[in-house]
């Protein structure tokens, strides 16, 4: 047989599927001719759909030997390179692929969403808008961008775009969840209801957008309503991943516990569902209901699995100290804060809670609402977007935090006023507003900067229930370090060394508030938070959870019960599962 004739076999066998026999086929042609380039990418492919990894590698590497100016080998060498679990390479690769096509959107889109699965956000961004320049109505770009908008919490943006993506494919399963998630974090709660109103209409034999109604009713306090949205779903879609997450998060006030359960268990069985964060979700709700029945050993089993389940880099816990908590350390010193610019607007009016997540930011927050001269605004972006802006106002001169010490009073006035500008109309005519976004204890320098009256609560609880209590929570992209229990007790360190730098350092009004005693001595502790705000004492405090206000962080059905200390020293029931956070917790 001919060099031609082996060629035309070869890739008859790879068009029917005989991989091996076209693989053995396409290796002698290599071996016969080296510098046959196009056997070469061929035999790459083989290799590839065969999941001979490395061979494919090596493969295209030979390729662009012979062709270096192929995108389709750099494509394919990055394609192979992702799938071994190689992102930075296949970035490279991609980014040279685009270097000699590049008006390859499909491939701009897939760059941009791998550097947003690499925490790459800005250059993602840029990636997916690039694309989305080269074709304006391309649904994956414009979903794209809004994802990647809502990663950098840009929330107002990204609820525009993905009203977007819905105004020119409403019936886009994902858009509509993720939408969901960022009208909640903005607390506009009508707008997701009127959004699955308009699904259903269209599409009303899918059961996304009823689940997704049923959910925010319940997170509104109208888990009655809920239930008549979900209860014919259950049922009818008996292996729905989507209907058996709501159930989960709707059982317990219906007593149906075990039958919710039960669902999930067929649709993790079925092996139906294919997104690892819906069967991450899937877990984590059933390890909180074995928690809540005293089930420990098989909760924490489905914790582990939950954890296990969510794709992404881990946490980087020495890249995170020397990106995050040394810079800031450095930057805002005491020399910086003895003659650092700062705002000239004088405001007393602003309360930061911050603490590690779920330490009882939101309890605490839901109770200073329930003061007649306090209103709740819930977890705010602002502060991080204001550290974003620190950087292009400063000339782009050095990241944040660095850039801060650049800021001109006047600076630093107009970021301060952006923020007062954004909060007025949550401040319901209080004294006092309250943004309770745990991470800006990561920001307390530049709060420092632009409100020194401000007051800042540090809410406090033993590392190993806030390490147990996240290590039980899907925080979805935000927080990697929760997935495992080392990198949450090395979290742990790294918040706690920063506290105590601001301790030492601002001097802002700084209290601290325990859970442990804030849910064992409730009256006590909280008129001793009255006094540090300079507020009269009010018994509506203690009953926060007649409060009719939303709540729509994870602690929202927390927020609804009375004061008790069920949650304290629950670490106790896992001791012997939490030897890792622990050790990390005193290393």
């Amino acid at each position: 047989m001919s060099l031609e004739e082996k060629r035309a076999q070869a890739k008859k066998l790879m068009a029917i599927s005989r991989l091996s026999e076209a693989k053995a086929l396409f290796e002698e042609i290599c071996k016969e001719e080296r510098t046959d380039a196009d056997s070469w990418f061929s035999l790459g492919l083989v290799n590839g759909a065969l999941n001979q990894l490395p061979h494919a590698i090596q493969c295209f590497k030979n390729v662009l030997m012979l062709a270096p100016e192929s995108a389709d080998a750099y494509f394919n060498l990055g394609k192979a390179y992702l799938v071994s679990g190689y992102s930075k390479e296949a970035v490279a690769c991609y980014r040279k692929a685009l270097e000699f096509k590049p008006d390859w959107t499909p491939l701009m889109i897939e760059l941009g969403n791998i550097l947003l699965r690499r925490g790459e956000l800005t250059e993602g961004l840029k990636c997916l808008k690039k694309a989305l320049e080269a074709e304006p109505e391309n649904i994956d770009a414009l979903f794209g961008v809004a994802f990647a908008l809502q990663r950098l919490e840009r929330f107002e943006e990204a609820a525009t775009a993905y009203s977007v993506v819905l105004s020119k494919q409403l019936i886009h399963a994902k858009a509509l969840q993720e939408l969901t998630q960022v009208l909640l974090t903005l607390q506009r709660y009508d707008e997701v209801i009127d959004w699955c109103h308009k699904v259903q209409a269209e599409q009303p034999e899918s059961p996304v957008a009823y689940t997704i109604e049923s959910r925010v009713l319940l997170i509104k306090g109208e888990w009655q309503q809920a239930y008549a949205v979900l209860e014919p779903l259950i049922k009818q879609y008996p292996h729905s991943s989507a209907v058996a997450l709501a159930f989960l998060a709707l059982c317990q006030r219906t007593g149906q516990e075990a039958e919710a359960v039960a669902m999930a268990h067929r649709v993790l069985s079925s092996g139906s569902e294919k997104d690892p964060i819906v069967i991450a979700d899937l877990n984590y709700e059933i390890a909180r209901i074995l928690d809540r029945q005293a089930n420990y050993e098989e909760a924490f089993k489905f914790a582990v699995a939950a954890n296990n389940a969510i794709p992404g880099p881990k946490f980087d816990a020495p890249g995170h100290d020397a990106a995050v908590i040394q810079p800031s350390i450095a930057t805002f010193s005491s020399d910086y804060f003895a003659s650092a610019k700062r705002a000239s607007i004088a405001t007393d009016s602003l309360i930061f809670i911050v603490g590690m997540p779920r330490s009882g930011t939101s309890l605490l927050e839901q109770i200073l609402d329930s003061h007649s001269e306090v209103a709740g605004a819930g977890e705010l972006s602002l502060v991080n977007m204001l550290a974003q802006q620190v950087y292009a106002m400063t000339g782009g001169k050095e990241p944040y935090p660095h850039c801060v010490k650049n800021l001109t009073g006047a600076q630093c006035d107009e970021l301060a006023q952006q923020y007062l500008d954004s909060v007025a109309s949550l401040s319901k005519n209080a004294r006092y507003v309250a943004d309770k976004m745990p991470q800006n204890f990561i920001h307390l320098g530049l709060i420092n900067t632009l409100f020194p009256q401000a007051k800042i609560i540090q809410c406090v609880r033993d590392p190993r229930d806030i390490g147990l209590s996240c290590f039980f929570q899907n925080f979805r992209h935000e927080q990697s370090y929760s997935r495992n229990l080392v990198s949450l007790g090395q979290y742990f360190q790294q918040y706690q060394q920063l506290m105590t730098h601001w301790e030492n350092t601002i001097d802002s009004a700084m209290a601290k508030i325990f859970y442990e005693e804030l849910v064992t001595q409730p009256e006590e502790t909280l008129q001793s938070l009255c006094e540090f705000l300079d507020l009269a004492w009010e018994p509506e405090c203690l009953r926060f959870y007649e409060n009719p206000r939303i709540v729509a962080t994870a602690s929202n059905e927390q927020v609804r019960e009375a004061l008790h200390s069920a949650s304290a020293y629950r670490w106790k029931h896992y001791e012997h599962h939490l030897s890792p956070l622990v050790n990390a917790l005193v290393q």
